[in-house]
């Protein structure tokens, strides 16, 4: 009997042990387990999504991280720790709202400081046309120098100066115009009725100003002389001579490049001081000091017999005690003279 009791005992024990060993790895394994539902929680954050579609958003801490502050003490390695202030990482919007704020800053500055008006431009290389005038007419003072264009600013000089060649404009900061231009230099004076006015060597009219160094020839006429005709590429072309067309407003243009060479010519065969003229009709001549006038025609290129041809009606006029009002010799085989201009 004390053998069957000792070996329920033992057995009884060995039934509590194997329980509890049980019970430990039971605990041991939902140890484990726990870790490593809280080692996932960690690494995979809870997301959400907004709507049927789009992409996860994590949700996580809106801390802002701080940066600390350390204030030395005078003393080697003590410091005095400040409360920490929070790093401030700007936007893109806050960086755009930034600029156009300054942008708008300057465009209000640029466009109200009087540093960038236009006082008056300066002008170099004249010497008959007075700068004022040519200020006056482009009237830049107080504008604004942005608004300047030297495109413009070039066409509207030649157009009331035509004198002006070479125009050159220079725009710069903060508010600097300045103009180079060259004046035409005169070879003659075309006179009609009470109006006069200088020809260069090309041809163009210009009004006179001031007095020119080397003495001119004069041209009276009873209109403007032929102007050039400018073609519109418009217009249909055609072979028949165009009427000359006489416009009172001959400032600009310029005239018939045949007479000014025959005028040119002529003046030198004349004495110095002896005044040209010009009909539209008979072309250039003179004024002879005996009273009349003559008349070469539109073309001095054959000059000399046309001379020789004046010479020889002279003497038989002289001769006949005839004193005409006008001679033309224009066509060398058939000169005449009249007694009535």
């Amino acid at each position: 009997m004390a053998r069957i009791s000792r070996s329920a005992t033992i057995s009884r024990a060995d039934q509590i042990r194997q329980k509890r060993v049980q019970e430990s790895e039971k605990r041991q394994q939902h140890a484990r387990s726990s870790v490593e539902t809280r080692k996932y929680e960690a690494v995979i954050p809870p997301v959400t999504t907004r709507g049927g579609y789009g992409t996860p958003v994590a949700r996580r801490a809106a801390t802002q991280p701080r940066r600390p502050i350390s204030v030395p003490m005078g003393r080697t390695g003590v410091e005095m720790l400040l409360p920490s202030l929070p790093i401030v990482k700007p936007g893109w919007r806050l960086l755009s709202g930034s600029l156009v704020v300054a942008l708008s800053f300057l465009l209000f500055y640029v466009l109200s400081a009087p540093q960038f008006r236009v006082d008056e431009a300066a002008i170099s290389g004249l010497k008959r046309v007075d700068a004022t005038d040519v200020n006056i007419v482009l009237g830049l003072r107080g504008s604004l120098i942005f608004s300047v264009n030297p495109v413009a600013v070039s066409e509207q000089i030649i157009k009331a100066f035509p004198e002006l060649t070479d125009v050159s404009i220079t725009v710069g900061l903060p508010a600097v115009v300045k103009v180079e231009a060259r004046e035409r230099e005169p070879i003659m004076i075309w006179q009609w009725g009470e109006r006069s006015m200088w020809v260069d060597e090309q041809g163009l009219l210009f009004p006179i100003r001031g007095e020119t160094e080397a003495p001119l020839f004069i041209v009276v006429s009873d209109s403007l002389p032929p102007l050039v005709r400018e073609i519109n590429p418009d217009e249909s072309f055609s072979t028949e001579p165009e009427p000359l067309v006489l416009t009172p407003e001959g400032s600009g243009q310029r005239m018939v490049p045949d007479i000014l060479a025959a005028a040119r010519t002529l003046s030198t065969e004349m004495p110095e001081g002896t005044p040209l003229i010009y009909d539209h009709v008979k072309g250039l001549g003179w004024q002879d000091p005996a009273g009349w006038d003559v008349y070469l025609g539109r073309s001095v290129d054959n000059l000399d017999q046309k001379m020789l041809m004046y010479q020889a009606v002279v003497d038989y006029i002289n001769q006949q005690g005839i004193v005409p009002a006008v001679i033309s010799v224009a066509q060398v085989d058939a000169p005449y003279y009249r007694m009535e201009r």
